[in-house]
């Protein structure tokens, strides 16, 4: 199946709250959850190979894991989505914005996981021997007693990480799958405010002093398979923007090749000094 642009609000479910997709390859694209609360998240993907793509998922809450998206032993594919202000408390907790279980090998590449907030990995939470790998992704703001960005419940669980932007870096990973014993690839990535535009609002794209700006990689070899950023952005932008630039790291692909930053200048002292006739006389 296919499902497009359509808006779940405010359902309430006992399994999940919106979509649950079974050995089933199903596209979710371009659509909206907002507000929906259930056990787990508004997308609930196991045993497939579903493609997650170009949607807003805001301010869901779940009461054991996967605020925004649920991946249980599958290889999805989560591109350009805006996963936000999602929440995942109350009997695990896990994952306010992905939680990944079980196995779980997803590609989840040129995201925007910001702002969500769970017991166990704000942002993110991987557990039961699970190792997706993350690319050009945002990571920010999300809040965790339990790793803020980032949570690996075991030391099976070592996911990868390659151009992203994350706070904290590994180095604030939590769980028991962090620190001497997390082995998954780091590489490439930054820890810098990603300075999105104006989150209130609800514009998650990124302002033109953000480092994420031509930060990404339009491609790239992990385990012996390639992986390619998405041609265009959740706004409808050619990625990279302008072209044989680097794509930039987030959901959104700003038009610049890279970031419009203010240059210190050297005050302007003079270089020598010398006394004229004045001219005309008399003068003001």
């Amino acid at each position: 199946p296919t499902i497009t642009n359509n808006t779940f609000l405010n359902n309430v479910g006992t399994t999940d709250c919106a979509i649950l997709s079974w050995y089933t390859n199903v596209i979710i694209t371009k659509n909206i959850f907002s507000n929906n609360s259930g056990p787990h998240g508004p997308i609930f993907c196991a045993y497939n190979s579903a493609t997650i793509s170009d949607n807003i998922i805001s301010h869901n809450i779940t009461t054991r894991a996967g605020g925004g998206i649920f991946n249980m032993t599958s290889q999805t594919t989560v591109t350009n989505n805006i996963i936000i202000y999602n929440q995942s408390f109350g009997g695990e907790g896990e994952g306010g914005g992905i939680k990944c279980w079980i196995g779980d090998t997803s590609i989840i590449i040129n995201n925007t996981i910001a702002y969500n907030s769970a017991a166990h990995g704000g942002g993110i939470c991987c557990n039961s021997n699970s190792d997706p790998i993350f690319i050009n992704n945002i990571i920010w703001g999300n809040t965790s007693t339990d790793g803020a960005q980032v949570n690996l419940l075991d030391s099976q669980s070592d996911p990868h990480f390659l151009y992203c932007d994350i706070q904290g870096r590994k180095e604030g990973f939590g769980g028991n799958g962090a620190g001497v014993n997390y082995t998954g690839i780091y590489e490439s990535n930054i820890d810098l405010n990603p300075l999105l535009k104006d989150t209130v609002a609800g514009d998650f794209s990124l302002s033109n002093q953000s480092h994420c700006i031509g930060a990404g990689t339009d491609s790239i070899e992990v385990g012996g398979v390639w992986y390619y950023a998405p041609p265009f952005c959740k706004l409808g932008n050619p990625r990279p923007s302008p072209a044989e630039t680097s794509p930039d790291i987030g959901a959104c692909e700003s038009l610049l090749g890279t970031p419009f930053l203010a240059v210190e200048q050297e005050p302007n002292s003079p270089l020598e000094f010398g006394l004229l006739q004045n001219y005309p006389n008399p003068f003001n």
